[in-house]
């Protein structure tokens, strides 16, 4: 629904916070494909739409990634690469101000 407001209604931090929480939802119930389509909205979001908050909570999930369960798997493997290369670029310390 959130998606569905006008564009100048949504923040889209709120947007890929919201695609990190459902990441880490699909992560508890072991379903990494919904991990991948969730994570690659937020890792294909434009890098000035990373803040700092959003880099901490990709550097998070990707920890949690890196738990024996997940060892071996090429799937895992290949996201914590992408998490990797998207947190190596300078993140946004504050969201920049929407036009009034």
């Amino acid at each position: 629904m959130y998606e569905s407001a006008p564009q100048q209604e949504q923040s889209s931090g709120d947007l890929l916070a919201a695609c990190l929480d459902l990441a880490n939802a699909h992560l508890a119930h072991g379903d990494l494909d919904g991990v991948q389509e969730k994570l690659s909205v937020v890792l294909d979001a434009a890098p000035d739409r990373r803040t700092a908050s959003i880099s901490t909570r990709l550097r998070a999930l990707s920890t949690r990634l890196a738990e024996p369960a997940y060892a071996g798997s090429p799937l895992v493997l290949s996201l914590r690469e992408n998490v990797r290369e998207a947190c190596s670029r300078p993140a946004l310390t504050n969201p920049p101000e929407l036009p009034q």
